[in-house]
């Protein structure tokens, strides 16, 4: 794209003919994901304007996607899908083969069967910090409980090591939606944590 811009190469018919801008070429990715994000963070390192990442529906970017799966997970223990997305996550960072040793063969729901092997390596990091997180949904409200996720508890280090740092704007943004929605949350349960996910998809 840089070399198509630097040349003027010309687009389009007739009179609307005119040389190639960053505007006039669309990428298309099967999912918002670590190759998205390294896309973007390729255009802005050749000095491409790029507005994809500004356009994006917060709730559909991976990070935050990630952060309301962990609500999910901790208000609804047996909602298994939410626990293994978060489990994979940069938030606990187990890698597939964990997380199929994890979950193959189990009687019961996942949170039981990472609590049983909490004591194993592969295990005692990701086991722990759930259950700080847990402990903390429990007595703060949604702000004060994902500004923990990303600063004490490392979250946000983890999702830029891997996603880069495009994934800043949508932390910060996530971040600042949920002070505008404060007034309105009540404080003080796990549950506050999914009625904050449902309305940010509603802004």
């Amino acid at each position: 794209m840089r070399t198509w811009i630097d040349r003027r190469d010309r687009v389009g018919d007739g009179e609307r003919r005119h040389a190639v801008r960053p505007g006039d070429i669309l990428i298309l990715v099967r999912q918002r994901g670590p190759l998205f994000e390294a896309i973007i963070r390729a255009l802005k390192n050749a000095n491409i304007a790029v507005a994809g990442a500004d356009r994006l529906v917060l709730t559909e970017h991976i990070a935050v996607m990630d952060l309301l799966a962990l609500a999910d997970a901790l208000l609804l223990p047996d909602d298994d899908l939410a626990l293994a997305s978060v489990l994979k996550s940069p938030l606990l960072g187990l890698d597939e083969e964990a997380l199929f040793s994890l979950a193959w063969n189990r009687t019961g729901p996942l949170h039981v069967a990472l609590r049983a092997r909490s004591g194993e390596p592969a295990f005692a990091e990701a086991a722990g910090r759930l259950e700080r997180l847990a402990a903390a949904a429990r007595h703060e409200g949604p702000f004060a409980f994902y500004a923990r996720v990303l600063g004490p508890e490392h979250g946000r280090k983890r999702f830029l090591a891997r996603l880069g740092a495009e994934a800043t704007d949508a932390l910060d943004e996530f971040l600042a939606r949920l002070i505008d929605l404060s007034a309105i949350i009540e404080a003080g349960t796990t549950r506050r944590l999914r009625t904050a996910g449902r309305r940010l998809a509603e802004i």
